[in-house]
């Protein structure tokens, strides 16, 4: 008996031992969920929605919530901004309830003993009058200022990001060049050019290809007027200009620099596919002497060269070996990776730039990759981010992805997408009002269901769905509202989810369309409005809306 009584003590001590230090590390789990959403009520819901993963931490990490490292002192980069709840006040400095433990946090969010953190159950406190979200009618002005970028606590984010720092992620507009190579747009004039640019430097974009000056007089002139707008307004975006791989094009750059005093990038682009070759009837040795001449005439002249390969994304490895590495010696500082025809996967993308990486090493020189992407497939997004988690440093778009053909990658959804996965921070609210800048400069329409900018990304009006974001809305919590049916905030672009009446909705849409418009929502008139969203085949307009309130005000009236 006496060995039995000795292992049952070892289980005991080591069971007492585990538990405590399970409850430390469920003390600095719970304060990093409140360090990071700055609320409590968030951090209770977290607990239910996300336990601490099982496993003993290591590196310095205390836990994980759902698939992110939680570290103490440390917020995750997808969220670095407290919830819209937490900034009204509604919620700070409050309780929650352990039921299991009949144990309350204290106001550092510690707990009084340690708790199993596998069983732990956890309750919202009920809200009082004044505190928190509002009983009865919402507040209809927008809920705080603040933009929530990272997932909501209430939801398992799948898209584990990998571990280890983000590579710096810059951007490249190609609006005001690659993108008027589109043959359905219009040229803008160079005042909404000029306008174009500066709504690109309120956005945090960190170049801007402002043209081809060896085009022609005008394009030289509209190019020297947008570097002169760069110099005069201190704006923080940098020029660059495209220029075919001769000595020709790149004299006109060298002499608008000097002209204006601003610097301006010079990017020499050069077929490399051998199907290229082949249908131009260049050679190989054709392509190294006029990569050699035309960088070492650019180097000389001041400006900073980056050779971009033409449908690198088809050439054959030891083309593009040769092609780079005469590149790199005649002076370039950037090597830019053109996927020209879409022709890229995902998969492609990183392949290339991890080859593109490996010659750079080889030749031990400090030089950044570029990638600029269409998409002809539809890959557009998705290459540039894998390109850029594959060692890409700037990643090239276009507004609206106009382009030749099928356009190139959206830069508006790569500054979203970016923002979002915690590469860039940057105050997207401009975004809409630069891209429906750039659709009436160049008379191109925005789809409405197109992502994000479109006229339907943040509007509905199904029956089911607006009940949800209602719902939300009247719990006083916009990040909630933003996230219950939409994968991106629509505060994180200034704009806000739109409730429609038509003939898929519910009568939640009716009230709360009328409440939004500070109109009356008397049975009579609900049920008019309804009626009349069932019988139509498309929404209702609000003058529609209007004219069945005007209507029933009118009926009663009379009565």
């Amino acid at each position: 008996m006496q060995p039995r009584r000795r292992e049952n003590t070892k289980k005991s001590i080591f069971f007492f031992v585990s538990s405590c230090f399970r409850g430390c590390i469920q003390e600095v789990h719970t304060r990093a969920i409140i360090d990071e959403y700055g609320d409590r009520d968030r951090a209770a819901a977290l607990c239910r929605a996300e336990p601490l993963a099982r496993g003993t931490p290591g590196d310095g990490a205390l836990g994980r919530v759902g698939g992110r490292r939680v570290e103490r002192g440390v917020r995750p980069r997808h969220c670095r901004r407290r919830s819209p709840l937490s900034e009204r006040g509604g919620n700070r400095g409050r309780r929650f309830r352990c039921v299991r433990a009949d144990r309350r946090l204290d106001a550092a969010g510690r707990h009084s003993r340690a708790l199993d953190r596998d069983r732990r159950r956890c309750r919202h406190p009920r809200h009082r009058p004044g505190v928190g979200a509002p009983r009865g009618a919402p507040e209809l002005s927008p809920i705080g200022n603040s933009v929530s970028i990272g997932p909501h606590p209430l939801i398992y984010d799948w898209n584990h990001d990998a571990a280890g720092p983000r590579p710096v992620a810059m951007l490249d507009d190609e609006t005001l060049r690659d993108g008027l190579q589109s043959p359905s747009v219009r040229t803008p004039t160079i005042e909404e050019k000029i306008d174009i640019l500066h709504r690109m430097n309120a956005l945090g974009i960190d170049t801007a290809d402002i043209g081809l000056p060896g085009g022609g007089p005008k394009v030289a002139g509209d190019v020297e007027r947008l570097a002169r707008a760069i110099g005069d307004g201190r704006l923080k975006i940098r020029a660059n200009c495209a220029a075919r791989t001769v000595v020709a094009d790149i004299q006109p750059i060298a002499e608008i620099a000097a002209r204006t005093g601003v610097p301006i990038e010079c990017c020499t682009f050069i077929g490399s596919s051998p199907i290229r070759q082949y249908a131009e009837g260049w050679t190989l040795d054709y392509l190294l002497k006029c990569t050699e001449d035309a960088l070492t005439f650019a180097v000389k002249e001041g400006l900073t060269a980056t050779y971009v390969t033409e449908d690198t994304t088809r050439a054959d490895p030891e083309s593009l070996r040769r092609l780079l590495t005469t590149a790199i010696r005649a002076g370039a500082s950037r090597l830019c990776i053109a996927d020209t025809v879409g022709h890229s996967t995902p998969n492609g993308a990183r392949a290339i730039v991890t080859y593109v990486k490996s010659i750079i090493k080889e030749l031990d020189v400090d030089a950044g990759i570029d990638w600029h992407g269409h998409r002809d497939r539809g890959f557009g997004v998705s290459c540039a981010i894998a390109a850029l988690e594959a060692g890409a440093t700037r990643l090239h778009g276009a507004a609206l992805g106009i382009g030749e053909r099928c356009g190139n990658t959206p830069i508006d959804l790569l500054l979203v997408n970016l923002a979002m996965m915690g590469y860039i921070e940057r105050d997207l609210t401009s975004l809409p009002a630069y891209c429906k800048a750039v659709a009436r400069a160049c008379d191109v329409p925005i789809p409405a269901n197109y992502p994000v900018i479109g006229a339907d990304a943040f509007r509905t009006a199904t029956g089911v769905h607006a009940a949800a974001v209602v719902k939300a809305f009247r719990k006083g919590d916009r990040a909630l509202m933003d996230a219950v049916y939409a994968a991106v905030p629509a505060s994180l672009v200034g704009r806000q989810q739109e409730i429609e009446v038509g003939p898929m909705s519910g009568r939640s849409n009716v009230v709360f369309w009328l409440e939004s418009r500070g109109l009356p929502g008397t049975d009579e008139i609900v049920d008019r409005v309804f009626a009349a969203a069932k019988a139509s085949n498309r929404i209702l307009t609000p003058e529609q809306v209007q004219k069945i309130v005007d209507d029933v005000r009118r009926l009663e009236v009379k009565s």
